[in-house]
């Protein structure tokens, strides 16, 4: 009986469910700086993949009004942020440089990370560059859009507005001991 029981799980597929363990998503963003909408970003794609590659990009622009934070201070931010949320052991994170052709740049992104089987993204530019290349793309839904954006927290960062509500807990203390840091290096 117990051989026959054996038989009917042959060319039987996996169970439901354990397809999405295995897949693995790419969410590739500036996070100049991570807020709240970065966030809740990576938990829904997190809650869909067992495992998600972060990509940093625009990792050679700092200190200028668009890209005011270095690329390793960015990821200091995401490193807290995913330990502070538990999910640092599915995430890796990874730096990416722009490169000057859209026609190499999905092979740029392939050469630098390991493998993916989606990639989300709300960046137009990015999202037709993957679909040209063949790879499937995902939307992230948006969270309250025109207060969780790049644009708005940097623009209140610079003219001294509340901003620490709009990103997360840990990004505010990670940003707090990087400035405590700088400071104590002019001394």
């Amino acid at each position: 009986m117990a051989e026959g029981k054996a038989a009917l799980f042959i060319g039987r597929r996996k169970p439901a469910g354990s397809a999405r363990q295995k897949q693995t998503a790419l969410f590739i963003g500036r996070f100049q700086p991570l807020h709240k909408g970065h966030l809740f970003a990576l938990k829904y794609i997190a809650a869909r993949f067992s495992r998600v590659i972060v990509v940093i990009g625009s990792a050679q622009e700092k200190r200028t009004e668009k890209n005011p934070f270095s690329a390793q201070e960015r990821k200091r931010m995401m490193r807290a942020m995913l330990v502070k949320e538990k999910l640092s052991d599915r995430c890796r994170v990874f730096l990416l440089q722009d490169i000057p052709n859209d026609y190499e740049w999905v092979s740029y992104l392939d050469a630098h990370v390991p493998s993916y089987d989606v990639c989300f993204s709300n960046n137009a530019l990015v999202l037709r560059l993957m679909r040209r290349s063949g790879k499937k793309v995902m939307r992230v839904p948006l969270l309250a859009r025109r207060k969780y954006r790049g644009a708005t927290v940097r623009e209140r960062m610079r003219k001294g507005k509340e901003w620490k509500s709009r990103v997360p807990e840990s990004v505010a203390k990670s940003l707090a001991k990087m400035r405590a840091e700088e400071m104590a290096g002019r001394l």
